[in-house]
């Protein structure tokens, strides 16, 4: 779980991974410089539950850096990997369904699940829903992120492979950590909402539109210049999305995003 300034809601994002139905886990928490109360709130819970590991930087690294310092920490013998925002809530079952998943379907290197948006009151918003089967993944992977980042969970075994988080796509190197897991590993989705996700909107932290969008661009091109899930129809919605850039339109990563509401 990467933190950063997020004190308001990351009691109830800790105490949802801590509730998990699955017990036999490690939680990483690593703040990445925070200006508010998040270092004590996580030095609270490293001493109130063992299974807790808490590291701090002392200068803001970045997501990317922030991934890969954790990444370092994982214990040798760990044999999955699950991500946690530090916002959102974990349904009690979700490492529990995921982790049946992957030891039962061992040509899977990882899955993720669907997800709902809620605001900070913890109030349901929208709903988030992912393509489930592999062809469907890799055709949409240069249309949005194919894989939920906040739900993901995959096999350990991945790091020493294809490596960790690239810092040069700013912003979106989840995504391309994805896109590169994508290029050689079979990735799947449960159809179930696993994760309620706090709405990027609502947020101070969110970048600016038009640098986050810059930056997918570039992510794209680089994986449809090289031919990796290329199809006409990817390549006509990469040029389209330029356009947005002039026109202050808004950019979703998500497939079939919905927010009740008319928000």
């Amino acid at each position: 779980m990467p933190v950063h300034d997020a004190a308001r809601f990351l009691p109830e994002a800790i105490e949802s991974v801590l509730h998990q139905t699955f017990r036999d886990f490690r939680l990483l928490l690593f703040d990445d410089d925070s200006s508010d109360d998040s270092l004590q709130v996580c030095e609270k819970y490293e001493r109130l539950d063992h299974r807790i590991h808490f590291c701090h930087s002392s200068r803001q690294q970045g997501h990317a850096a922030t991934m890969n310092d954790m990444l370092a920490a994982v214990d040798s013998d760990a044999e999955f990997i699950a991500i946690a925002g530090s916002r959102d809530i974990s349904e009690p079952e979700r490492l529990q369904r995921q982790i049946d998943f992957l030891e039962t379907n061992q040509e899977y290197s990882g899955i993720d699940s669907n997800f709902r948006f809620i605001d900070p009151q913890g109030l349901i918003i929208g709903e988030c829903r992912y393509p489930q089967e592999l062809e469907d993944i890799k055709k949409k992977a240069c249309y949005f992120c194919p894989v939920a980042p906040p739900t993901f969970c995959y096999r350990a075994s991945l790091i020493s492979e294809i490596g960790g988080y690239d810092p040069y796509f700013q912003h979106c190197d989840d995504y391309e950590f994805i896109l590169r897991t994508l290029e050689k590993h079979r990735l799947g989705n449960l159809p179930s909402e696993l994760v309620n996700v706090r709405h990027v909107a609502t947020l101070e932290e969110v970048p600016k539109p038009k640098v986050l969008l810059l930056n997918v661009l570039r992510l794209q091109r680089y994986y449809l210049t090289r031919g990796k899930f290329f199809s006409c129809g990817a390549l006509l919605h990469h040029l389209a999305s330029y356009f947005r850039l002039f026109q202050s339109q808004p950019l979703s990563l998500y497939p079939q995003f919905t927010l009740y509401g008319g928000k």
